[in-house]
């Protein structure tokens, strides 16, 4: 029965994936198996997926392209091992969705937000997810034995309490006013094992939603800044002036730990923005 391959699948991502994706899965492919009833996998047909999906998009277009790449990865799956032939979900074309470019902040109105946060543990945090791109999980999880600063990295990687999204590990750079800031947090004593977390409240790791509830609560009362501004806009800022600094997609793509190039593809008008400006010099 389907049941049972899902199990199976889930216990697969539960090897190989993040935990937030492995939670996103199951909640798509429990409502599909709800929806379809617990029958062979074998007798599953595109039109039935097609029917469920029409379902969720009524709910959400974006909804539903996430359920379909879920369901469309589940069956090519099943392709693999064996249990069918064919994948009915393949061949699948849901109406495209706008894309909606990602919303970034210049370095001003980056100090000027840090200029406005009371607290120094937070201020730190914003302006290293500035220069760093990482996401909040990877932030608050970070210990000081991610750090090199002879070699000027950081590095983020799996340990048996935190796991990156895809469990893809990379190693980004640290700037000068990144290395400076970092340098300045060093604690004075460390343990043997320099497990000591980087970011800690009260000497604990900070939730998440605390720093996020903080930052929105900053570009609130800074009424003049765009009120969509959120905590991963400073990923976005990132990856965005990289892009407009004319570095590749390639690279942006292995410093934000992308496991597909289509995901960083939303930075691509800015890269074309950039080449565009470049050319006028010939003008003159």
């Amino acid at each position: 029965s389907i049941s049972v391959i899902i199990k199976e699948y889930e216990s697969y991502l539960e090897a190989n994936f993040s935990k937030s994706y492995l939670a996103a899965v199951r909640i798509h492919l429990r409502r599909f198996r709800e929806y379809m009833g617990d029958i062979s996998i074998s007798n599953i047909r595109m039109n039935e997926v097609e029917m469920f999906l029409s379902i969720i998009a009524k709910e959400s277009k974006i909804k539903a392209k996430k359920y379909h790449v879920t369901i469309n990865t589940f069956f090519n799956k099943a392709v693999v091992w064996g249990y069918i032939q064919d994948n009915p979900a393949n061949k699948i074309r849901l109406p495209k969705t706008p894309t909606k470019a990602p919303i970034y902040i210049s370095e001003n109105e980056l100090m000027e937000i840090i200029s406005n946060e009371p607290n120094k543990e937070l201020k730190d945090i914003y302006f290293v997810l500035f220069h760093t791109g990482m996401r909040l999980g990877e932030l608050i999880n970070l210990k000081w034995n991610n750090i090199s600063l002879s070699d000027r990295v950081i590095r983020i990687t799996n340990t048996d309490e935190f796991t990156t999204k895809g469990k893809r590990e990379r190693v980004i750079p640290m700037n000068e006013k990144l290395f400076e800031v970092i340098s300045e947090r060093i604690p004075k004593i460390i343990d043997i094992n320099n497990s000591n977390y980087i970011f800690t409240m009260n000497g604990r790791k900070f939730i998440g939603d605390y720093i996020s509830k903080c930052f929105k609560k900053v570009v609130r009362r800074l009424i003049h800044l765009d009120q969509r501004i959120h905590l991963h806009s400073l990923r976005h800022s990132f990856a965005s002036h990289l892009a407009k600094n004319s570095v590749s997609l390639y690279v942006i793509k292995e410093l934000l730990g992308h496991r597909d190039y289509r995901t960083t593809q939303i930075y691509a008008h800015l890269q074309y923005d950039s080449l565009k400006e470049a050319v006028k010099v010939l003008e003159g």
